[in-house]
């Protein structure tokens, strides 16, 4: 039995698991609310107070931030704990203050220990010291003069690196009693021969076998350690079938375009016309000078146009250097899960880049149109058309999608698992079934092996002799899982290829007989 077939057990069959969900749901909440202040302060502090308040609306209307915000699961404890880590990491750079010091140490500890793909943090500090150090080198071109707090000239980039990482490791260790704490990889491959059930992921045994590597001491605790590894071997040899732009993969494949298209599909279009206008718009008086000096070649001295109205602020090399600080966590998510990472198991594992986009949008919005007119009434409109987007799809964030795709009824073409169907819609369907008087169902639930929350929830499946006169619920993950002979064999083949006659939120499909 898988574990979270045993916690689906424990969760509905002993308990009262809405109490508990509810109880469970307020601690993500909270973390979202923390979420939401710290995008809040890191706008205001590196653009101003309107720059904080536009970047706390794009946060607080983000469908994909809500759809998580309201869920049991890591995704969005994640994104608050690498999103404040680097908030903090940012501010020591700049201040050498070791409440800041403390703060990166400790969010970066909990994002390690969250998931541990908290371990993005690793490269993203790196590259935040070595853009900090090249910048602050060259007095007219990187960030202001930054004052320090403690052990002034001391502490350079590389320094705080060590000591943060150094801190969250130690920590961690701490958290596991240092038990196998500083054994070599090769002391843990030996120890898994005697286990004659235990797996070992291809690159946990390639770094056993390398003379030099395999006898360093890892630093981490043997739990870690084996968590660690049975992920790899999760994303690289035990594969998942994946559906993608309307073709199944029955083994995930690489796809690197996944999360790319993902992005584009899921998040609103008022927000990819925000961040990517003001390139638009750095061009346009380029291109209009061009045309205006092929055409005053042509012309009188005096007949000559005027140079046009720059419509978007050009940024300085601080506000460069800013806004490169911004995306480059978003460069490392994109292509740690799009070019290695062999998993393709939603849009939630790029969560952590949205807090950044929003920072970025209160950054850009108050330079856009700084000399023209028209500036409040377009980005009234951009802003009025995201919350709208948001507003229209509640409470069903999770199914959100976008404009280019045809909105969440035509999401499930291009994505199921987590980007549409969690098994969220399950309450919904019994409530469905009371409304329109069906006693039983034939369901095919997108949920744990004899899913305990159908019995408790109180929805009957039809008994095999009235199947044919019964309606048929069906999960959208599975509804197009179904050419996988093990599912094909339980989903009648015509249902595929039929429109169904009523929908429960946007993942679960009726079929009337």
């Amino acid at each position: 039995m898988y574990p979270f077939e045993l916690g689906s057990r424990f969760l509905y069959e002993v308990n009262d698991a809405d109490s508990i969900l509810f109880k469970s749901r307020l601690m993500i909440v909270g973390l979202s609310i923390l979420l939401g202040l710290y995008v809040f302060r890191f706008a205001k502090d590196i653009s101003g107070w309107t720059s904080g308040y536009i970047a706390l609306l794009f946060y607080a209307f983000c469908p994909n931030i809500l759809a998580h915000s309201g869920r049991v699961t890591l995704d969005l404890a994640l994104t608050a704990f690498v999103f404040i880590a680097l908030y903090h990491y940012h501010r020591a750079l700049r201040h050498r203050c070791i409440t800041d010091l403390i703060g990166a140490s400790v969010f970066t500890f909990l994002a390690i220990n969250t998931k541990y793909s908290g371990l993005l943090l690793c490269p993203i500090f790196i590259l935040y010291s070595l853009l900090f150090r090249y910048s602050i080198g060259k007095p007219n071109d990187g960030p202001p003069h930054f004052d320090s707090r403690f052990s002034s000239q001391r502490v350079t980039p590389v320094s705080l690196f060590l000591l943060v990482f150094f801190t969250a490791v130690v920590l961690t260790n701490a958290i596991y009693l240092f038990n196998g704490s500083f054994s070599s990889i090769r002391g843990y491959h030996d120890s898994l021969q005697n286990r004659p059930k235990a797996v070992e992921s291809t690159i946990f045994r390639q770094l056993a076998e390398t003379p030099i590597i395999s006898s360093l001491p890892t630093c981490l605790p043997a739990a870690y350690l084996r968590g660690l590894d049975l992920t790899l071997h999760e994303d690289r040899e035990s594969l998942h079938p994946n559906w993608y732009l309307g073709k199944l993969y029955p083994q995930d494949g690489n796809l690197p375009s996944y999360y790319l298209v993902a992005f584009l599909l899921k998040t609103p279009l008022s927000l990819l016309i925000v961040l990517t206008l003001p390139g638009l718009l750095t061009l346009y008086p380029v291109i209009v000078r061009f045309k205006n000096k092929h055409r005053n070649n042509k012309l009188k001295p005096e007949q000559n146009s005027a140079d046009p109205v720059e419509p978007f602020t050009p940024l300085d090399s601080i506000a460069r250097y800013q806004l490169i600080f911004l995306l480059i966590p978003c460069g490392v998510y994109f292509l740690f899960f799009s070019l290695i990472c062999q998993s393709q198991l939603g849009l939630r594992l790029i969560l952590p880049i949205y807090p950044f986009l929003y920072v970025t949008a209160g950054f850009l919005i108050p330079r856009m149109f700084q000399n023209q007119k028209p500036a409040a009434s377009i980005i009234a409109v951009l802003t009025g058309w995201f919350m709208l987007s948001s507003l229209l799809i509640h409470p069903h964030y999770l199914s959100y999608f976008n404009e280019l795709a045809g909105g969440p009824d035509k999401g499930i073409h291009y994505f199921a698992d987590s980007n549409i169907d969690w098994g969220e819609d399950i309450k919904g369907l019994k409530a469905y079934m009371n409304m329109k008087g069906i006693p039983e169902i034939n369901l095919m639930y997108y949920g744990p092996n004899g899913s305990p929350e159908i019995r408790y929830y109180g929805i009957r499946q039809a008994p095999p002799e009235r199947i044919d006169r019964s309606p048929w619920a069906i999960s959208a993950t599975w509804l197009y899982y179904a050419d996988i002979d093990a599912i094909r064999k339980a989903v009648p083949f015509s249902l595929k290829t039929r429109q169904p006659d009523d929908k429960v939120g946007h993942s679960i499909y009726i079929y009337l007989p």
